[in-house]
């Protein structure tokens, strides 16, 4: 059986983009399972090849949206008939287009939201998202086998789904188990680090800020070290430079590969206060690290952490809550018990999101 993932990505390494990663880790799992083949169809213009351990195949866009490239509907006329397709994102013209042929073919495909139906998405831009949806993404959801989710509350949370409730399947996100090891830094300061994009009300960083204001009313000061992009740096820093001098918080560009594991293993704990997720993959990176978490419920991964006693869940997505959740890591640093979570933190990685496990799981339950 082939499996073709197909994205508008073109795989760079160095992008925050989770759904990169989940294409790139996902891809060579699939790969180690007989009778397996496994590549990626890349409808982009940006032809910077990554190193990868599987086949992957660039198309040109044209500047008309919904238009393919010659190359592409080649490659499309001659498909076997064992193929199945994944498309990954949604709201993507080239992608309607793609399932019209592929329907005339009756050459099945799944389709992989992340998050992009979620009623918080789809509030931007919901007029014209509207009408595309009537319109387009209908008839790829309609004529879909699948629709592969992370989670239940992913499900709750996208009232267009309630459509197709019978094609949903929900399978979390992988991770590979990081073995990577450094000398561990200890300092008397509380260290927190976030990894990801720099989205302000997506990923709750005012929230994340304001809590800050709230510690040092009671002369608690620990320091938080974020590392990414995205379209509000600029508004970020302006609030920063808004708040306390004592108030230690950095931002810093993006850090990939043995630097981003060095930052978050000289870390005490990982924070992700997001508004709405699918399954961030920095989250499932530092557990795989051993790092304890501090999450919000709207990461989907409350569940695990609970079950695995690994971090703190914001119990109300508001500063004071994570200014209390952040008051208890700090104690119970003192303590000596965050060692304890953060293994509890990789155990939840093996157990739970081992992309081996996780690759099986899609082939008997999505593929085949």
């Amino acid at each position: 059986m082939k499996i073709i993932h197909v994205t508008k990505s073109s795989l760079d390494k160095n992008s925050l983009n989770g759904v990169n990663k989940i294409i790139s880790q996902l891809c060579p799992s699939l790969n180690k399972i007989d009778n397996i083949s496994s590549e990626v169809w890349a409808l982009t213009n940006k032809k910077k090849k990554s190193l990868t351990s599987f086949d992957m195949i660039f198309f040109s866009k044209k500047k008309f949206p919904f238009h393919l490239s010659k190359q592409l509907v080649s490659k499309l006329n001659i498909l076997k008939d064992d193929t199945i397709f994944h498309f990954h994102s949604v709201f993507i013209p080239e992608f309607y287009t793609i399932s019209k042929i592929l329907d005339k073919k009756k050459i099945q495909w799944i389709i992989s939201p992340h998050g992009g139906y979620s009623n918080d998405s789809f509030k931007k831009n919901y007029f014209l998202k509207s009408i595309y949806f009537s319109f387009f993404e209908n008839f790829l959801l309609k004529k879909s086998k699948y629709i592969l989710i992370n989670n239940l509350n992913e499900k709750k949370k996208s009232i267009k789904l309630n459509f197709y409730k019978e094609k949903i399947k929900i399978i979390p996100n992988g991770i590979p188990i990081n073995k990577v090891r450094y000398n561990k830094r200890t300092s008397d300061v509380f260290n927190i680090i976030y990894i990801g994009r720099l989205s302000i009300m997506h990923k709750g960083l005012d929230l994340l800020l304001n809590s800050f204001k709230i510690l040092s009313k009671l002369n608690i000061y620990p320091k938080l070290s974020i590392y990414g992009d995205g379209k509000d740096r600029k508004k970020l820093l302006k609030m920063l430079n808004r708040l306390d001098s004592k108030i230690k918080i950095n931002i810093s560009r993006p850090v990939i590969g043995h630097q981003k594991y060095k930052k978050i293993l000289y870390s005490d704990i990982f924070i992700h206060s997001s508004r709405w997720e699918g399954m961030p993959m920095a989250v499932l990176e530092a557990a795989s690290l051993s790092k304890p978490l501090i999450i919000s419920k709207e990461t989907n991964l409350s569940n695990y952490v609970k079950k695995y006693k690994c971090g703190y869940i914001i119990k109300k997505l508001n500063s004071y809550s994570i200014a209390k959740a952040i008051q208890q890591a700090i104690k119970d640093k003192k303590k000596g018990r965050l060692n304890v979570l953060g293994q509890n933190s990789k155990k939840m990685a093996i157990v739970e999101f081992n992309w081996n496990k996780i690759s099986k799981e899609m082939v008997n339950q999505l593929y085949n």
